[in-house]
């Protein structure tokens, strides 16, 4: 997590809401995204190192790495069920 601000549709699942995050409708007009752009918040340095303490378990589970592997076991568990069925 870089502590940057974000716009993001309203089509994204909200399980990547971790902080600074502005969600704006997708169908809503550009001057709504452009409103929500200008009201973006910055976090400082130490704010970030604060919040990323807080939610460290959060932040972890998603990892690249850790995402990595539950789609190798989705994969492995779906590979298994195709050969019983062969």
């Amino acid at each position: 997590m870089s502590g940057l601000p974000c716009i993001v549709s309203d089509k994204i699942t909200t399980e990547v809401d971790f902080v600074n995050i502005c969600w704006v409708s997708i169908e809503d007009e550009p001057k709504i995204w452009v409103n929500a752009m200008r009201n973006l918040s910055y976090m400082t340095d130490e704010q970030r190192k604060i919040y990323q303490k807080e939610h460290a378990h959060q932040i972890a589970r998603h990892n690249i790495n850790n995402t990595v592997t539950i789609l190798e076991n989705i994969y492995i568990e779906q590979l298994k069920k195709a050969k019983k069925r062969c």
